[in-house]
């Protein structure tokens, strides 16, 4: 937003925090408005955007929690250390490298039909094609807020100028959800990450692909009955699958936190690991970036890489699982007291069921959000860059407490009477096939 009224810019905490938490200094500020005169006390100096022809040039932002649609607001300062001048005619911001288009919202929604539109279900998250300002077959859309919105920092696939793409409501209310201009996309190249062809491209018909999924299940070892059963539940839960044709999604009811005894980062320097590794280094460093479980970091701490073999599962395939050395940072960080469940207590309530059935789920750890203030302590090193996690790691001292609470929040009310867990497992078990759908139903 730009305001000519305001003499300093402005940047809202939060999106100081996702992308820029260790350019935060204390720097006590005023903000006087027509309500009230009120203390505040960070700012952050970021380079300025490339799309404004100067980023040589750096600019202090105060950070300041106003209108929520805003991620951060243009005050003279800013335009003047671009030397900019507004053409209101013709709606451009002129600099002396770069015209930029500018939108008046009032007008904006008088003048031009919605360009995408739908209804949102209380606390849901649905997978979307989404229309984008630019003409590119993949890119990276920032985290963006609305009034009952949320679409997640991600890298997309995008074609005829639409991204796949999700969108959440953590709000307790249905809403609908209204776009007037496509969101702004930017390429790869402006993360400086060396765009290549997606590893799993993502086919135009989302609901293909979640059939297709479904051909993946095991059934020989049942009869008639129970494969008609399985399939048709499969079918009509198609989409709480994982494809890795489509973003691995997550939940934000519980974030991840990493409390140390001090904030002195630790520094680990890289090992080597074996050269038929690296390749699969490259591949699961592509695909976490591309599903925004990962980012670039300028982080002071780091931890070293090892790739480890994955558990065996159904499959029967040879799977590797790229793992961070968290020790350092574990020895500062404080321990999570959260109890995890007895595996003999589960044992137990197992003895007269006749059907069960095992969920996996897919990365379970990558499926919870880290807290802002702690992403930075995640960072780790590659040889081909400085990362760090926007989704809860493997390896981290108390993932396992916070996973195993965030389950526990999830299946309140159903856990040790219809179905059992430790950890990302969970068990469904039951005495008939009739008793086992209906409580497959319920976990889903």
């Amino acid at each position: 937003m730009i305001d000519t009224g305001s003499a300093s810019s402005l940047l809202r905490s939060q999106v100081a925090q996702q992308f820029y938490p260790s350019y935060i200094r204390e720097d006590a500020f005023q903000i006087h408005s027509v309500h009230a005169t009120t203390q505040h006390s960070e700012s952050i100096t970021i380079p300025i955007s490339q799309i404004f022809g100067r980023p040589d040039i750096k600019q202090k932002h105060f950070l300041f929690d106003f209108n929520p649609k805003y991620d951060g607001l243009i005050g003279i300062d800013f335009l003047r250390s671009i030397n900019a001048c507004l053409d209101f005619g013709k709606n451009l911001l002129i600099t002396e490298k770069a015209i930029v288009p500018i939108y008046f919202e009032c007008d904006e929604i008088k003048r031009r039909k919605p360009v995408f539109q739908m209804n949102l279900q209380p606390r849901t998250e649905q997978i979307i094609q989404i229309p984008v300002d630019k003409d590119v077959t993949e890119g990276i859309l920032h985290h963006q807020k609305f009034d009952a919105a949320e679409i997640p920092a991600s890298y997309v696939i995008v074609k005829d100028k639409k991204a796949t793409t999700t969108i959440i409501n953590p709000t307790d209310q249905e809403s609908t959800f209204t776009l007037f201009k496509p969101l702004e996309i930017n390429t790869v190249n402006t993360y400086e990450f060396n765009p290549q062809p997606p590893l799993c491209p993502i086919h135009p018909n989302i609901d293909e692909i979640l059939k297709d999924n479904l051909y993946n299940l095991r059934l020989k070892h049942m009869n008639t009955e129970e494969k008609d059963a399985i399939w048709k539940l499969g079918m009509a839960y198609r989409d709480i699958f994982h494809t890795g044709r489509l973003p691995l999604t997550f939940n934000n009811q519980i974030k991840h936190q990493i409390m140390t005894k001090d904030e002195n980062p630790t520094f680990t320097k890289s090992y080597r690991y074996p050269e038929a590794h690296k390749e699969e280094v490259r591949k699961q460093i592509y695909s976490m970036f591309g599903q925004g479980i990962i980012r670039p970091s300028i982080s002071p701490w780091s931890s070293h890489i090892w790739i480890v073999d994955k558990k065996m599962d159904a499959s029967k395939e040879k799977k590797w699982r790229l793992v961070v050395d968290y020790r350092k940072l574990n020895e500062k960080t404080i321990d999570d007291k959260y109890p995890l469940p007895n595996i003999n207590d589960i044992l137990d309530k197992l003895e007269k069921s006749m059907y069960f059935i095992t969920l996996d789920l897919a990365s379970g750890f990558h499926q919870v959000e880290m807290h802002p203030d702690d992403i930075e302590k995640t960072a780790f090193s590659t040889e081909n860059g400085h990362y760090e996690f926007l989704r809860m790691p493997f390896g981290l001292k108390n993932a396992p407490a916070t996973f195993q609470r965030v389950m526990d929040n999830i299946l309140r009310g159903i856990q040790n009477e219809k179905c059992l867990f430790y950890l990302d497992d969970i068990i469904i078990f039951s005495t008939s096939l009739e008793e086992h759908i209906s409580r497959l139903k319920e976990v889903f």
